[in-house]
């Protein structure tokens, strides 16, 4: 109630046009906008020089990094490398939401994920192809494919290069649970 006395829905909010429709916003739209306008009033609150968010919600962090540019907000945002468990999957909350059988099967779309990446990597490759390949394969180990896309990632287009920036981003059910992750592609010359 400090933060929102007046209410969630009678509250000014924040938007990061163009990064926040694709990915994780296209599945859940008003995702982002809570997601900035809570870290903008912290960023007020709090002034920080630093502050850390984990590369595993990428897209995430490359809202806030704009939101922070477009509203000189004097904080320079670090991403941190995404923690992994020892069988490769990113570390999240969401895991203890897990079966024992889902658990055993998660670390499966780390690994496709990895797999895919470093297929993209390579000069002169079918980006589509790879990337339907690979969520065929997801869809035959029991996840269900939210999305499993290759963009760029200076505003979020797709690619179907490797010639600049660009990411594998991934989101995926088993069973209940919602897993997302990503994996930076390396620059071609």
């Amino acid at each position: 109630s400090d933060i929102y006395p007046d209410g969630i829905d009678q509250h000014t909010a924040v938007d990061v046009p163009g990064l926040t429709d694709v990915l994780c916003g296209a599945s859940r739209p008003e995702h982002f906008r809570g997601v900035t306008t809570v870290v903008t009033k912290l960023l007020g609150l709090v002034r920080p020089h630093l502050a850390f968010f984990g590369a595993k919600d990428l897209q995430q962090v490359l809202v806030i990094q704009k939101m922070v540019r477009d509203l000189c907000i004097n904080t320079e945002i670090i991403t941190v490398p995404t923690m992994r468990e020892a069988d490769g999957l990113a570390m999240s909350s969401r895991n203890t939401y897990l079966s024992d059988e889902e658990r055993a099967a998660a670390p499966t779309f780390s690994a496709m994920l990895e797999a895919c990446a470093t297929a993209l990597s390579a000069p002169s490759v079918d980006f589509d192809r790879i990337l339907k390949d690979a969520r065929k394969a997801l869809i035959n180990a029991g996840f269900s494919v939210d999305y499993l896309e290759a963009r760029h990632t200076h505003d979020l287009s797709p690619a179907s290069s490797n010639s600049d920036e660009v990411a594998l981003f991934g989101a995926v059910r088993l069973g209940a649970t919602r897993l997302i992750d990503n994996r930076m592609l390396p620059a071609q010359p």
